[in-house]
């Protein structure tokens, strides 16, 4: 083999090593930060949940490469209702700042439900600000009779329920007669289902924005047990109510947004603190 053809292999086989330690670094995998781990419902049955439990949990989940929790209360196991807590009392938040303390020292993010079981609803949830249906009248009448002194037919079952809100009048082949159909915006009733304890109550009303501005506030109230300040504008009234469930919350609207207390306040700044 002369010197010639000994330097083409050489050659060679030196692409052939480059190229290899190429492909190989290419496949490794890049630094990942908390983002790219892996997130997990955590169903939380009957909130029976305590603090050796959540602390050995969230070490299991951190050894396992889980990067985020998200926190499902809901309804509990058959002969444990002695370990449940219920939803959003004093006890339930302790229990749920624990759960984030706990995992914030592990990187594990925490997120949360907006509710318990589903469609999502609660005790606080009044029933004018309860999941509505549309029912309708629908009737022949004289062409002479005024709208408003109809008897309009709405099952029992609507009675006392249902609202008034709109009334149209349509022409029929009989022209002495006319055809007047009647919205009602009624309520479903439906409770939430499979709920978890302390969560039990009226499905809001999704579609109505101050419904849900008043569904999402109780949890943002109820975390801030620890009498932090919470800012209000200064041109708002606080007025003396109680919620359907006894929780010290009143609700008084203002241009854009909504208040919670628990007595008459007399603002003289932008910052009030509920004595939780």
């Amino acid at each position: 083999m002369n010197k010639r053809d000994l330097f083409i292999r050489f050659s060679l086989l030196a692409l052939i090593w480059q190229f290899s330690v190429t492909s190989l670094s290419a496949q490794n995998w890049p630094p990942y930060s908390a983002e790219a781990k892996p997130g997990v419902r955590w169903w939380w049955l009957g909130s029976a949940v305590d603090k050796d439990n959540l602390q050995w949990s969230l070490q299991e989940y951190a050894k396992a490469g889980i990067g985020a929790v998200e926190i499902t209360p809901i309804y509990g196991v058959q002969g444990n209702d002695e370990r449940e807590v219920s939803y959003l009392s004093p006890k339930w938040m302790e229990l749920f700042r624990f759960t984030q303390e706990e995992a914030a020292r592990r990187g594990i993010e925490v997120d949360m439900a907006t509710g318990t079981g589903w469609p999502f609803g609660g005790p606080w949830v009044p029933l004018e600000e309860a999941a509505c249906k549309a029912v309708f009248a629908d009737t022949i009448v004289d062409i002479q009779e005024k709208l408003m002194d109809i008897d309009y037919r709405i099952p029992e079952k609507e009675k006392g329920i249902a609202k008034m809100k709109m009334i149209k009048a349509f022409p029929v082949a009989d022209k002495k007669k006319k055809r007047v159909i009647v919205l009602y915006v009624s309520r479903t009733l439906q409770k939430v289902k499979r709920a978890a304890p302390g969560g039990e109550g009226y499905v809001v009303d999704h579609f109505d924005s101050t419904a849900v501005a008043h569904y999402l506030a109780i949890s943002t109230a109820r975390s801030r047990l620890r009498a932090r300040p919470i800012p209000i504008p200064s041109s708002t009234t606080v007025t003396r109510c109680t919620a359907p469930t006894g929780l010290p919350l009143c609700w008084t609207s203002s241009r854009n947004s909504m208040v919670m207390n628990w007595r008459s306040i007399s603002l003289t700044s932008s910052t009030v603190t509920l004595p939780w």
